[in-house]
């Protein structure tokens, strides 16, 4: 059964903005799965003021594509994740479920505390941002 979520891929100056839900063990992008009958740039929004309380503009939203990844919290899980990013500054802070925010240095490359998808990320980002999330 896959999970479907929708995430935000933030970098800023060669970092990429990765999270940890409470109770959790690995840190993801934000983001977070659909109310009924929202729509996916409507969900990262709203995910993103409630977890990290900051404002997207939807104007500055690109939509990156979909990938799938084993899920981090759920065992035997498949992750479908509707991927955005944003050509705004933001400041986030921690919020809602979030323990803990940090700054991922893009340069580290992937890590055992990191989700599978996030880690895909570390490994081919500049793919991502021209595939249209095809994999």
């Amino acid at each position: 059964m896959a999970i479907h979520v929708h995430c935000l891929i933030y970098e800023q100056d060669e970092h990429v903005l990765l999270v940890r839900k409470r109770n959790t063990q690995k840190f993801m992008f934000p983001g977070g799965k659909p109310e009924p009958g929202e729509s996916s740039s409507d969900t990262i929004i709203r995910e993103c003021a409630e977890e990290l309380q900051v404002e997207l503009d939807p104007q500055r939203l690109t939509f990156l594509g979909e990938f799938n990844a084993q899920a981090a919290n759920e065992p035997d899980q498949t992750v479908v994740a509707q991927a955005w990013s944003t050509t705004e500054h933001i400041h986030p802070h921690i919020a809602a479920e979030i323990a803990e925010l940090i700054w991922w240095p893009v340069s580290n490359g992937p890590d055992p505390h990191i989700a599978d998808l996030s880690n895909r990320y570390l490994v081919g980002g500049a793919l991502w941002q021209s595939s249209g999330g095809h994999e």
